[in-house]
């Protein structure tokens, strides 16, 4: 009968950031499904505008620049209050992520909030043309996205506030900014692609 070894595990830590994390992976899934998502919106919104002789159509006024630009520069901001939020959750400093946690919430909130009257600078509504259905439904699916990433957000404040707060709820926390950039990232091309592709071409 083989001998039966053991390892003693008790120094492995229970809880890390990054790659170490089983969220972290979990994380990166969803950003590949949902990324896939948001490309497929916008190959959507190409292949359409090659029917048309004019995109947006004559009838239809270019999309207006000056919300949705405020709204991508508030997803910016807030990227940069996450990088806040990834130091304090290493540090596990409690009250100080739980600070950057509200202040990200609330830009996040007005970021949403300029998203709504977003849908009025296209200038077209969903129903009248292929261009503003393509245009709108782009636009109301990535803001599904940034108000999840708010209620997480927010979920992550209540629990900080009011405890108990466990390690791993410190990398939970972390993975927050690891996607505010993504969703930053994801919509700059498709930002160019509604806004100023009608402009260009």
């Amino acid at each position: 009968m083989s001998p039966v070894h053991s390892v003693d595990v008790s120094g492995v830590p229970t809880s890390g950031h990054g790659p170490k994390s089983p969220l972290w992976w979990g994380t990166i899934g969803f950003m590949i499904v949902e990324g896939t998502s948001l490309a497929l919106c916008g190959a959507t919104y190409i292949y359409l505008s090659r029917n048309f002789e004019a995109w947006p159509p004559p009838s239809i006024p270019e999309p207006s620049l000056l919300v949705p630009t405020i709204t991508v520069a508030l997803m910016l901001i807030s990227c940069i209050t996450g990088i806040f939020i990834d130091r304090y959750s290493k540090q596990k400093d409690r009250d100080a992520l739980l600070g950057a946690l509200v202040v990200c919430a609330v830009i996040k909130t007005v970021a949403i909030a300029t998203r709504i009257y977003e849908f009025d600078s296209l200038n077209v509504a969903w129903y009248d043309t292929a261009y503003g259905s393509a245009a709108w439904f782009t636009l109301v699916f990535h803001t599904t996205l940034l108000a999840a990433e708010l209620v997480e957000g927010i979920v992550f404040a209540v629990i900080f506030w009011m405890g108990p707060v466990h390690d791993d709820h410190y990398e939970d926390a972390d993975e927050i900014t690891f996607y505010s950039w993504f969703l930053f990232l994801a919509w700059l091309p498709l930002y160019f692609l509604i806004y100023f592709s009608p402009r260009w071409f």
